[in-house]
Formats: C-alpha cells, structure tokens, sequence
C-alpha cells in the first residue's frame, strides 16, 4: 500500500463508509478492536476513525457492509462468481482478494431487509451473502499481512458506489444442476448452465456474434425448454465482456500472485522463484477469503 492505512481509511470515512480495523485471523477479523458495532445506529465520527486505526497501524481496513448501506457477495472462486453475476446481475464494482480466486461484487440494499447467509449447505455454492449491521468485507487497498497481496478492484472503483444496481435477494439459482432424463438442463438451471459454457467458447471466438452463436446452438441441445433469444444472447455479451477485458479465467486452472517486492527479491533465483511458488500453490491454494 503506497498511502498509509490511516489515510486510505479516513478517504473511505469521508466517502460516507463505516470502517474498523480488521487486525485478527490475518487482517480478516475486526475481533478485539471494538465490541457492539451491529448495534451501532450510526457510523464512527472521524476522530474516533482516526483514533481506531492509528492504535491498530498495521491492520486491514474493515468495510461494514450494513451501515455503508451495501450488500456485497462474497466468491470463494471464479466459478462461483460466474454463476453470482449470472443470478444476481452485473455490477460494476468487482473486488479481487489476495486468494486471486473469486472475488467481492458489490450491489446496493434494497429497501427489504437482506439477511446473510451461507449458500454452502443450501445450494452447493461457495459464496456468502455480506449484508446487515453485523456483516463486513475487507476492502482495497487493504494488504493480508502474511503474503503482503493487496485487495484490489478488477472492475471499477468507489467512485461507481452511486451507480450500484439493488440487490436482488428473491434472484434463484440451484448449484449443483440436476439433469432431466434426456440429459437436458431444466428450467432454474439453465442460465448458469450457458453461462459456463460461454466463457468456455469465449476462448476460442473471434466476435461476440460467434460466440451467441455457440450459445444459442448449446442452448437448443442441451436446455430442455431452450431460453429464449433475448436470454441467451444477454449470457454471450456478459460472457463476452469477460473475455475481451481479461477477467474469463475459466479452463486456466490455479494461478498465484506475485507482490513486487517478492518478484524483485527472487528474479535471479529461479529455483527458488519456482520453489517460491510451489509452496504459495500448495498452501495458500484453500484460502477462503473475507
């Protein structure tokens, strides 16, 4: 982080977000740092802000989701983000965390209550809806203490935080996708199905217009009804936007990120570099992320 953490959070304060100290679990719990914030009927004052994070210098910054009046779903990997942004819609606010898989896509509460919840057990999808007073996020440029990577936005910045589309808590979607007897993907299924499958064509196409045909192909063989045009050719353009931005990470397996400071450290070594990374690979491939 170029700017101290102090300076980075009273920027996010001034912005009207409520922020904490996140110094437990790796910078990803706000244990220990103040009792009581569910209950908080307003955020902080700046002076209290300021008095949090300069006792609390090296932790990460904490977003409270609930009183910054947001809702954020959190992906333990790229295919469960694939299938949120399907579910949920497009936003233009995506969060990379240090993991590299995955991410934080933001959106704006609605006017009804949204309730976390652990999609896990219930559908099979390895994400957490973030919402309510007792729910946060850690938030760019926050940097995890142990591998020195930074939070950091893949898709656009605070300043879309007006422009944030409202949650759509009643959005369905079952994970993993039941067949019918023909093999066919049935209704509730159907667009994370195609979804899928576009970013896996979206490599191999040359124009959006190839890709929605492939879409729309895939989408008469294997949904059983077929969506509509309009539906499918919606999932190749999402899909589409992936691809020619860089963020369709599908059929590219595991990766790490390498800090500066580590690339700079071993770039002569690279036995030590390829050691380096084995190791990141096998022991920081589980992480699941805040």
């Amino acid at each position: 982080m170029d700017r101290p953490v102090i300076v980075e959070a009273l920027q996010l304060h001034d912005l009207g977000l409520a922020v904490l100290p996140a110094v437990a679990d790796n910078g990803k719990s706000v244990d220990g740092v103040m009792k009581g914030f569910q209950n908080w009927r307003q955020r902080l004052p700046r002076e209290k802000v300021e008095q949090l994070f300069t006792k609390h210098p090296g932790g990460c910054i904490a977003l409270l989701v609930g009183h910054c009046g947001l809702v954020v779903v959190d992906c333990d990997d790229d295919d469960a983000l694939a299938v949120a942004e399907v579910r949920f819609g497009y936003t233009p606010i995506l969060v990379r965390t240090p993991s590299g898989r995955g991410g934080h896509l933001y959106y704006r509460a609605p006017i009804e209550p949204v309730r976390q919840a652990n999609l896990r057990q219930s559908e099979g999808l390895a994400i957490d809806i973030k919402a309510g007073r007792g729910a946060y996020v850690i938030a760019p440029p926050s940097v995890r203490p142990s591998n020195g990577i930074a939070y950091r936005f893949e898709r656009g910045s605070w300043a879309d935080l007006q422009t944030l589309a409202p949650f759509n808590a009643a959005a369905k979607a079952t994970v993993p996708r039941r067949q019918v007897e023909e093999g066919q993907v049935e209704e509730g299924n159907r667009n994370d199905h195609l979804f899928r499958r576009a970013l896996g064509f979206a490599r191999d196409c040359e124009t959006q217009a190839e890709l929605a045909l492939k879409v729309d192909l895939t989408n008469e063989a294997e949904c059983d009804p077929p969506l509509p045009m309009h539906e499918v050719e919606r999932i190749a353009a999402s899909a589409w936007r992936y691809q020619v931005t860089g963020q369709n990470r599908v059929g590219r397996g595991r990766y790490i990120q390498t800090p500066e400071a580590r690339f700079e450290l071993l770039m002569d070594k690279p036995d030590a570099f390829v050691f380096d990374t084995r190791m990141r690979l096998t022991h920081e491939g589980d992480a699941i992320d805040p």
